[in-house]
């Protein structure tokens, strides 16, 4: 089933998906503006200037240090290349937007929306 239609019969809290969907329209225009040059590389706070009010953040240490846990959170680009999506935007009822800021095409990959992954 393609995410589309994944969406389409999202059987959670709706406040869940549009939270989530505010969090893509922000990191649509970050990556918008970094490629403009407004921006010379990805932090948190840049999304918060962008207006996302939800909490981003990266993995805890004891996550990132756990190989079971970290691998829960690793994913494959379009490109062919498995990265650690660590970063995270916290969305309602435990549930995670999970990313990857991309330095050189200037582009946030999103791997993850669904409940918070093992801690």
């Amino acid at each position: 089933m393609t995410s589309g239609g994944q969406l389409r019969t999202w059987g959670h809290r709706a406040d869940i998906l549009t939270k989530a969907r505010d969090a893509l329209l922000c990191m649509n225009d970050f990556a918008r503006r970094w490629k403009a040059g407004e921006f010379t590389d990805y932090q948190h706070e840049h999304l918060t200037i962008c207006g996302l009010s939800a909490k981003v953040s990266g993995e805890s240490p004891s996550v990132n240090n756990d190989p079971r846990k970290r691998k829960e959170r690793e994913f494959w680009l379009p490109k062919g290349v498995k990265v650690n999506c660590q970063n995270h935007v916290t969305l309602p009822d435990g549930y995670r937007l999970h990313f990857y800021p991309e330095s050189l095409e200037k582009t946030i990959y999103v791997a993850y929306l669904g409940p918070h992954l093992t801690l």
